[in-house]
């Protein structure tokens, strides 16, 4: 039994050997393997390609990178003397308008001096002109001394007959008066000077 057994067993394995290794059966296997091996050529053929494009893609952006370098490095020293120029001549026209400017300032300042020591030296003079007018000034009889004069004739109450003195009997008059002259109609037929007679003749 064992023996018939094993004889079937070796018959069925002769003849799937036999079926294996039958022309037909190894055409099949041959056009699978050459069918895989044609894709796995195609599939090398595509990476290689996309090897090469890509390596030829990096070379290409290498050399148009490495040409924008030069390009940068040898125009890099005119642009740095470019933009030193610029900020050069930046600086001087701001130095230029700053001292302008101090300039101005020193101007105003001493204008502003010179205004205040001129407005000082007017209402000086103004203040002098005015004492000068006071004392200078003699008021008729009758007419009220304003609040601004000095009355410097309160103590010569008869001022008028002091006037009409003679000139050699006169000598305090001769300062305040520097003439006298005959007129008609005005003073008892004297006139007094000018600038000092405080009725129009």
């Amino acid at each position: 039994m064992g023996g018939t057994g094993n004889q079937r067993t070796g018959k069925t394995n002769q003849k799937q050997n036999k079926a294996e290794n039958s022309p037909e059966t190894t055409s099949e296997s041959e056009a699978g393997r050459q069918d895989h091996n044609e894709r796995l050529r195609v599939r090398l053929a595509t990476i290689t390609k996309d090897v090469k494009d890509l390596k030829q893609e990096i070379r290409h952006k290498l050399i148009t990178l490495k040409d924008e370098l030069k390009k940068e490095i040898n125009t890099l020293p005119q642009e740095i003397e470019r933009k030193l120029t610029d900020n050069i001549n930046e600086l001087q026209t701001q130095k230029a308008t700053q001292a302008e400017a101090q300039v101005r300032i020193a101007e105003l300042e001493e204008w502003k001096i010179d205004a205040g020591e001129v407005m000082m030296e007017m209402l000086e003079q103004t203040r002098q002109m005015q004492e000068k007018y006071d004392r200078d000034t003699v008021f008729p009889i009758g007419m009220q001394q304003t609040s601004s004069s000095t009355d410097l004739l309160s103590d010569s109450p008869s001022w008028p007959e002091e006037i009409l003195r003679d000139e050699d009997n006169n000598n305090s008059s001769e300062t305040r008066w520097k003439r006298k002259r005959k007129h008609r109609g005005c003073h008892g037929g004297l006139r007094l000077i000018d600038h000092l007679c405080p009725v129009s003749c």
